[in-house]
């Protein structure tokens, strides 16, 4: 229907009723009252054409009405294929690419930006109470009257019909309402700042989890590395014992303990291979890759970079920069202002009206009409609905203020637990490599004196399997170095995602 009531329009139609929306628009002002605006260049319209020219009037509306429409759809589209061109983009292979790939594909960050871009349309929303109020009216009315007139019985009855055409523009301007839409724009502000903070929360969030997950497959193909290293020295030692045995040097409880040794390296290598599995299919699930994809990310040591620990921290200062404590900040001033807002209901409400149209008994109405005044609005009774809800709001504000004193305490315990841990994590980091060295160089010092005859089956064994044992305590100290150091910067607010 609507397409053929397009086709009726001519160029000339529809140039003429632009150029008419594209008036009444200039007139209006702010893009908040394009309803109001096509409603005014509708009215213009009916002003200008004469009276037969009803159906198009019709069109230019139904065109003024659906042109913005087609607009929003037309945006819609270019956003999905903007959509579609992301999910089009190559997998990352690098560290650095799965930090860029995890900011734009992360569906708790698309979530957060929407929710702040929600909270950003609310500010607008609420600077709109400062505008005017346009509307713009069409009616009609059909009455009878039945008029009886006494007299020679049984008297007459007269009867008269009546139409009533109208069409007019109302403007209303609020001038004071107990500084209630001030109330409201800061507490559509202050909510704006929450959403900003809980944005950083979550993108701290998102970074320490992709760290950690990134950890967890380095030290899993690492795992792989040195399993595959554990069980050729079981081999070799193997040999040597089994040599031993032989010439009558070694007795047959070692050749079965080494073999019994082999046998672990082996099952170590099969838990090894299944770790990678499983931290692919973990790394995969926190930036949204399939396990292929994953598998050909380079995760070696030394692709994450890591930072030195600070010597000197104070704790107040870093609290009132994270995110955690400004968000329960911004709530505190959200319910402050909205004590505000529930204050204004309880006040006079003084506003400008005015309105311009006009009437007749017939289509197009052809008698003017206006009238401008202003308008006191005193509450004084709603069954206590106004009041109550200042007391909700005041009470309100209360919680906000205790949430935010517990948010500090807590943030406190956090701050130096996650800053310790870290700390001991570097730490224990350069003590495993400490003794990783020396036990490597005690291993070839062990292997020479037990292959001379020098040192006892016995002593050997414990310096090989202290070998073992420190070059897996350092594999897992570098992998909880750079879990530790998420967490503390989690804790802070930060990440390695912008």
């Amino acid at each position: 229907m609507l397409k053929s009531l397009f086709a009726q329009l001519t160029a000339s139609d529809k140039a003429h009723f632009r150029e008419e929306a594209m008036r009444g628009s200039l007139a209006l002002g702010p893009p908040q009252a394009s309803f109001a605006n096509t409603s005014f260049a509708v009215a213009t319209f009916t002003n200008t054409i004469h009276s037969q020219l009803l159906g198009r009037m019709v069109l230019a509306f139904v065109f003024l009405l659906f042109t913005p429409m087609r607009q929003a759809s037309a945006q819609g589209v270019v956003e999905v294929r903007s959509l579609t061109a992301n999910l089009s983009e190559k997998p990352p292979k690098t560290w650095s690419e799965c930090v860029k790939w995890a900011s734009i594909h992360s569906p708790e960050i698309k979530a957060a930006n929407t929710a702040l871009l929600a909270a950003q349309e609310q500010t607008k929303s609420a600077i709109g109470g400062y505008f005017p109020v346009i509307a713009a009216s069409a009616n009609y009315s059909r009455s009878e009257n039945n008029t009886y007139f006494p007299g020679t019985p049984p008297g007459t009855l007269q009867n008269s019909d009546m139409d009533a055409y109208t069409a007019q523009i109302n403007l209303t301007q609020n001038l004071f309402n107990g500084f209630g839409d001030q109330a409201r724009i800061a507490e559509a502000r202050a909510n704006e700042r929450s959403f900003i903070a809980n944005l950083q929360i979550v993108k701290a969030k998102i970074s320490s989890d992709l760290k950690t997950a990134f950890a967890g497959l380095m030290y899993a193909r690492e795992s792989l590395t040195l399993a595959e290293q554990i069980l050729q020295r079981r081999k070799q030692n193997l040999s040597l014992v089994e040599l031993r045995y032989e010439g009558g040097r070694e007795n047959k409880g070692s050749v079965m303990l080494y073999k019994a040794y082999l046998r672990q390296a082996g099952f170590s290598k099969l838990q090894a291979v299944d770790l990678i599995d499983t931290a692919e299919a973990t790394f995969g699930k926190v930036i949204g890759l399939e396990p292929e994809d994953v598998a050909a990310i380079a995760a070696t040591p030394g692709t994450v970079p890591v930072s030195a620990v600070p010597i000197k921290v104070n704790f107040k200062s870093i609290i009132v920069d994270t995110p955690v404590h400004a968000q329960a900040v911004e709530v505190e001033n959200t319910n402050r202002e909205a004590i505000t807002a529930a204050r204004a209901n309880l006040l006079p409400v003084l506003a400008f009206n005015g309105s311009a149209g006009v009437f007749d008994t017939s289509w197009f109405p052809q008698n003017n009409r206006w009238s401008i005044g202003v308008g006191l609005t005193v509450p004084i009774l709603n069954g206590g609905k106004d009041y109550y809800n200042l007391k909700a709001a005041q009470a309100n504000l209360y919680n906000a203020s205790a949430n935010l004193e517990l948010a500090d305490r807590l943030l406190v315990a956090l701050l130096k637990q996650n800053y310790y841990n870290f700390v001991e994590a570097i730490e224990k980091e350069q003590v495993d490599i400490t003794f990783l060295d020396a036990a490597r160089i005690r291993a070839t010092i062990g292997r020479n004196k037990y292959d001379n005859g020098l040192l006892t089956f016995e002593d050997w064994d414990l310096i090989e399997t202290d070998l073992i044992t420190r070059e897996t305590n350092a594999l897992q100290s570098q992998q909880n170095r750079i879990v530790q150091e998420s967490n503390w910067e989690q804790a802070q607010g930060k990440g390695v995602i912008p």
